[in-house]
C-alpha cells in the first residue's frame, strides 16, 4: 500500500510510543537509515521509494494490541515464502 507521508509520520509516532523507541531506531530498522523518521517529524521530505519502505516495514511490524491509527484497515501480513526444495535438502544434510 502506497502511504502519504502525513499517513507514514502518523505510523510512526503511534509506533514509537507503543513500543518506548525513538524514531531515529525504528527508521534505521525500517530503512537502514536513522535520518528518515525524523527528517518527516521536522516537515521534510524523504524520497518515494524511502517512504514506501518505512509504511511496508511499519505495517509489517505493527505491535499486536495497538490500535492501527489510519481510517484505512491495515494490511493483512504477507507470509514469508516457504523455502525452495534445495534450501530444504542443504538444511537437512
Amino acid at each position: 500500500m502506497n502511504y502519504s507521508a502525513d499517513e507514514v509520520r502518523r505510523l510512526a509516532d503511534v509506533f514509537s510510543g507503543a513500543q518506548k523507541k525513538r524514531l531515529s531506531t525504528i527508521s534505521g530498522a525500517a530503512a537502514g537509515n536513522w535520518a528518515s523518521l525524523p527528517r518527516l517529524a521536522a516537515g521534510h521530505y524523504v524520497r518515494s521509494d524511502t517512504l514506501e519502505k518505512l509504511g511496508r516495514w511499519l505495517e509489517q511490524n505493527w505491535p499486536a494490541g495497538t490500535p492501527w491509527p489510519l481510517p484505512t484497515p491495515r494490511p493483512l501480513p504477507v507470509a514469508p515464502k516457504a523455502p525452495k526444495k534445495s534450501e530444504r535438502i542443504a538444511a537437512a544434510e
